[in-house]
């Protein structure tokens, strides 16, 4: 979701949901100079990246860990 929130004197532009706080902790595992991708954003591209390694990392709010793939 995204939007205005706030008041009539208040406001500020936002965005929320579970799509982007898996996003965001996603990049939170991303070291300097490394691109990250889902297994879902990975199957989406066409052609696909080439891919250096695969990582199972756990994150807040999923039970299951994310398979993350680092892009050349």
């Amino acid at each position: 979701m995204e939007g205005l929130l706030g008041s009539q004197n208040v406001r500020g532009y936002d965005i929320i949901g579970d799509t982007v706080n898996t996003a965001k902790r996603i990049c939170d595992h991303a070291k300097a100079d490394e691109i990250l991708l889902s297994q879902t954003c990975y199957e989406a591209l066409s052609p696909p990246p080439a891919v250096v390694e695969t990582r199972q990392v756990k994150v807040k709010g999923k039970t299951q860990a994310l398979e993350l793939l680092v892009l050349e």
